[in-house]
């Protein structure tokens, strides 16, 4: 993890100093944590870093307070989809996170093909605290957002469908307007605005054909963002 300081001179906060390779995982103080291919990360309204560490298939917080390092949700030495309580959860790859709101953060589990959702207890982070980890469905009203497949809405029946997250890469939070911006880079090129009070699609940036074009809506065409 680096920082650029206001004098433009980047050093190296934590991570780095393991093995050949630099990448590994360890909970311990920046100068000896490690991480491996650590993807995004976010500062929380307390100030705490909170890093989605791809290759260790987990989330870690670095507390400036007290200069350490430790895993909040996930483990290393395993990777699926497992809902649940701190460390006995599972991701594959997570590759972005936000904050939605104190203490809730919002993680695209790029590997799973889905959001979840962690939210850290009152308590101290780093207590022997445990975050609850669910699964976020995201859905849409075909009335108002076009379906990436038309196969999606077999059922009839449903007034609202889940919209498919293949491989979220990116995560962006309009907090004044409670809208979470979405990058998938299969389904569609493009970008998904989606609400966090309800979880349904506003609007879609993009369209299954990639491609290079400024426009509006689905008119634009972006490859793999």
């Amino acid at each position: 993890i680096r920082a650029l300081v206001h004098d433009r001179k980047v050093s190296t906060l934590c991570g780095g100093k393991g093995r050949s390779s630099g990448a590994g995982h360890r909970d311990q103080g920046i100068s000896t944590a490690e991480f491996s291919l650590p993807r995004s990360l976010c500062i929380d309204h307390a100030g705490n870093i909170f890093v989605a560490d791809c290759q260790n298939h987990c989330i870690r917080v670095i507390n400036p307070r007290t200069g350490y390092v430790h895993t909040v949700a996930g483990n290393h030495r395993r990777q699926g989809l497992q809902d649940g309580m701190g460390q006995l959860t599972m991701f594959r790859a997570p590759g972005s996170i936000v904050e939605v709101s104190p203490g809730v953060l919002i993680v695209a589990d790029c590997g799973n093909m889905c959001l979840r959702q962690i939210m850290m207890p009152k308590a101290s982070l780093f207590s022997n605290s445990n975050p609850v980890v669910k699964t976020v469905k995201v859905v849409f009203d075909p009335k108002k957002v076009q379906p990436p497949r038309p196969s999606l809405l077999q059922n009839k029946t449903k007034e609202l469908f889940e919209y498919p997250m293949d491989f979220p890469s990116s995560l962006a939070f309009d907090q004044e307007r409670g809208l979470l911006y979405i990058s998938l880079r299969f389904v569609i090129h493009g970008v998904l605005k989606v609400s966090i009070h309800n979880w349904e699609v506003q609007q879609v940036i993009g369209s299954a054909k990639e491609g290079f074009r400024d426009g509006r809506g689905t008119n634009a065409r972006f490859t793999h963002p």
